[in-house]
C-alpha cells in the first residue's frame, strides 16, 4: 500500500490555484466578452460641440494654410493663403451674436510673435511695422470664431535688419 503524502504548504497552492481557475471560467462564462465594449459607447445624443457637424463629419475637408510674407525697410507684409476656410467678421461674444455659426471651415487666425499672442486677423491680408531688429518667429493659428483651435499653423522666422 502506497502511502501518499503532501505538505500543508502545496495544498495551500493548490488550492489557491485551483480557485484563481475556477474564478476566471466563472467570469469568462457570466459576462459576455463580446459585449465589454459597450461600456465605453457614448449616448445616442452626445454633447454639442464647438463646430456644427456636416452630413457626414468624415468627409469634411480640413482647411489648409500657407504664409506668403516680404519684409522691407522694416514694414511685414504677410498674406494667409488658405484653403477650404473663409475668414468671418469679428463678433462680440458668442451669447451676443448668434448669427455666426462656428461651422467648419469658417472663422480667423490668431498672430504670435514669439510666441506670444499678438492680435486676431479677420482677414487674409495684413502688415506689421516697427518691429525689433533681429530675429522674429512668426506663427499664424487658424481658430473657429469661438478661438478654438483647429491645430493648422504656419510658422516662419523672420530676419529684420
Amino acid at each position: 500500500m502506497n502511502v501518499m503524502v503532501i505538505s500543508l504548504r502545496k495544498l495551500i497552492y493548490g488550492f489557491a490555484v485551483l480557485m484563481g481557475l475556477v474564478l476566471a471560467v466563472v467570469l469568462v462564462v457570466w459576462q459576455d466578452p463580446l459585449h465589454v465594449a459597450t461600456l465605453f459607447q457614448f449616448d445616442k445624443q452626445s454633447l454639442e460641440t464647438t463646430a456644427k457637424a456636416g452630413a457626414d463629419p468624415f468627409t469634411s475637408v480640413k482647411p489648409e494654410l500657407a504664409m506668403d510674407v516680404k519684409v522691407e525697410k522694416g514694414q511685414v507684409d504677410v498674406t494667409l493663403i488658405t484653403n477650404n476656410f473663409t475668414f468671418v467678421p469679428e463678433q462680440k461674444t458668442q451669447s451676443e451674436d448668434t448669427s455666426i455659426e462656428n461651422k467648419h471651415g469658417t472663422g480667423h487666425a490668431h498672430l504670435y510673435l514669439n510666441g506670444e499672442l499678438l492680435q486676431k486677423i479677420y482677414s487674409p491680408s495684413f502688415s506689421m511695422k516697427n518691429l525689433p531688429i533681429g530675429e522674429h518667429e512668426l506663427k499664424v493659428e487658424l481658430v473657429y470664431p469661438n478661438h478654438s483651435s483647429y491645430q493648422i499653423q504656419a510658422v516662419k522666422i523672420l530676419q529684420i535688419k
